[in-house]
């Protein structure tokens, strides 16, 4: 059985994933910068040890409703084409192992704009947690 570990957290409520092979480090909220005319998702700049790099409000991405006003974000920093991105998510749930004989690709019945950015799905004990592909909710010309 081949198995996998992902890094995973909460947005809006449920569970979702990323590869823990792209995941530089967790960590609080930053302040950071906002960027005029960017994409909606893309929440600023922020400078993490002297190095600036460009933070996606993963929320604002998937279409999920916006955080509640006051709530901070927790930063899951990672690397993409040799360059630091900041996520913002809700909160960091846990490193964990999945096996691929628990994996489900995204039902077609899913949105299509939102099709693009999940992989599929692995059954847990308790829940879902869905895989999100990095590659393409980094792209930015979408």
């Amino acid at each position: 059985m081949a198995s996998k570990q992902l890094c995973t957290f909460r947005l809006a409520g449920h569970l979702y994933g990323i590869g823990l092979e792209i995941l530089q480090e967790v960590m609080r909220h930053i302040p950071m910068t906002p960027v005029p005319a960017s994409q909606p998702w893309v929440a600023g700049l922020l400078s993490l040890r002297g190095q600036i790099m460009s933070a996606f409000d993963l929320r604002t991405r998937l279409q999920l409703p916006a955080r509640d006003t006051g709530a901070q974000p927790m930063n899951v920093v990672v690397l993409h084409d040799k360059e630091l991105i900041c996520l913002l998510v809700d909160s960091i749930a846990d490193i964990i192992f999945v096996d691929e004989d628990d994996f489900s690709p995204a039902p077609p019945t899913l949105d299509a704009s939102l099709q693009t950015f999940i992989m599929g799905a692995y059954k847990l004990e308790e829940e879902l947690v869905v895989e999100l592909d990095i590659n393409k909710v980094l792209q930015v010309s979408m």
